[in-house]
Order: structure tokens, then sequence, then C-alpha cells
């Protein structure tokens, strides 16, 4: 799946997507909350990329 239809996907734009990727911006809570909602994710993950814990579904998103 490319950036955009990502971004699109999850309602965000592709701009937004580009700075968290380039850490340029870090993703607001509300932002990770959803992402957190939507694939299972903990927000140690999203944010400091830990990946313990996580089940192999949510594995396979990072």
């Amino acid at each position: 799946m490319s950036q955009k239809a990502w971004a699109q996907k999850n309602g965000f734009s592709v701009t937004q997507y580009n700075n968290w990727e380039k850490g340029t911006r870090r993703i607001p809570i509300d932002a990770a909350e959803r992402l957190s909602d939507t694939y299972g994710l903990t927000l140690d993950a999203i944010y400091r990329g830990r990946l313990d814990g996580l089940s192999e579904k949510a594995r396979n998103v990072f």
C-alpha cells in the first residue's frame, strides 16, 4: 500500500504521514490512540518502537 493510500485509509493527510515518518513532527496523542485502536498497537510501539508484548498481527503492521 502506498503512503498516500495508507494515509487516506486512516484519515490522515500525506503531509502528516510524511512528517511522522521523517521525525519532523510527533504523532498527536489522538492520532496515536486511533492507530492503537485500529491496529491493536500499544503507545510504546507507536512512540518508542517497542514491539514486545504485541500480538503477531500487530507486529506485522510495522
